[in-house]
Parts: C-alpha cells; sequence; structure tokens
C-alpha cells in the first residue's frame, strides 16, 4: 500500500468519523443545559430546570447518548449503591458504557478495571437512565441513573 493509498483511507476514515459524530446530536427540540426526565411509573414533574418527556422522546434521547456527566458518575455510583471496591475503581478509571432502550427505559452498562486495594479488579454496573441533558455540543448525556431497571 502506497502512502496515497493511505493518506486517502485515513482522509476517508476522518470523515466517516465527523459524519457519524453529527448522528449523535440531539435535535433543536431540546435545549442546551436542560434535563430531561423520565419516569416509568408516571410520577415525573416538571420544573423550571426539569422537563418530563415521553417514552418515545426518552427512547430518542437513549438513542443518541454520547456518555455520562461527571456528576452522574459521583452520585449514580455511589457506595451504597455499588459498594466500596466498585465505586472506587470506577472513581479512578473512566469507564466503558453502552445504553439501549428495553422495554420502556433506557438501560446503561459500565464496566472499568483497576486497581483495588493493591489488587487488580473489573466492576461492572447495570442501570436505568432516568434523567439526561443537553450539552454544549448538543449531546445527549445520561446525568442521573439507579442501579436497577426495575
Amino acid at each position: 500500500m502506497g502512502w496515497k493509498t493511505w493518506v486517502g483511507g485515513f482522509f476517508i476514515l476522518s470523515l466517516a468519523g465527523t459524519l457519524l459524530s453529527g448522528m449523535k446530536k440531539v435535535s433543536d427540540d431540546y435545549e442546551v443545559g436542560t434535563q430531561y426526565k423520565h419516569f416509568t411509573d408516571g410520577s415525573c414533574r416538571s420544573s423550571t430546570r426539569e422537563v418530563c418527556v415521553t417514552a418515545e422522546q426518552a427512547k430518542y434521547l437513549c438513542g443518541k447518548l454520547a456518555g455520562t456527566t461527571k456528576g452522574s458518575l459521583d452520585t449514580g455510583l455511589n457506595w451504597a449503591m455499588v459498594g466500596e471496591r466498585a465505586a472506587t475503581v470506577f472513581a479512578n478509571n473512566t469507564p466503558s458504557w453502552e445504553a439501549e432502550w428495553e422495554g420502556n427505559k433506557c438501560a446503561i452498562r459500565l464496566s472499568a478495571s483497576g486497581m483495588y486495594e493493591g489488587t487488580s479488579a473489573q466492576v461492572q454496573y447495570t442501570g436505568k437512565v432516568v434523567t439526561f441533558i443537553i450539552s454544549e455540543e448538543r449531546e445527549a448525556l445520561a446525568h442521573h441513573f439507579f442501579g436497577s431497571l426495575d
């Protein structure tokens, strides 16, 4: 393979990456900085900073998720929910994640590997996203999630 082929392939990959990253942008119907909540039990109440959304809107945001907020990792993965070992590994390492719509909720799965008290540890977490926030880049981020898919 000559350098022209490599450069051309790099350009195509870069262009594809740019186009794919644009696919994660949310529509203008959602405001930057606003929190969008979805409670499956119907108990959601809107406020000045939080807007309740339908299951269909939450499904759309779940499909557009580009990551999690720092605050979500601090509150969503607290010691009481996942235990000291897992909370420590998640706090000290960037977790990988995936999200998908299951039934009527946005399921999120996080995993991380790291050290805990001198021993290698791998931890996993599964929960549901209840609050999404729209970033300055117009990306949907998981802002609050809880450790049960029930």
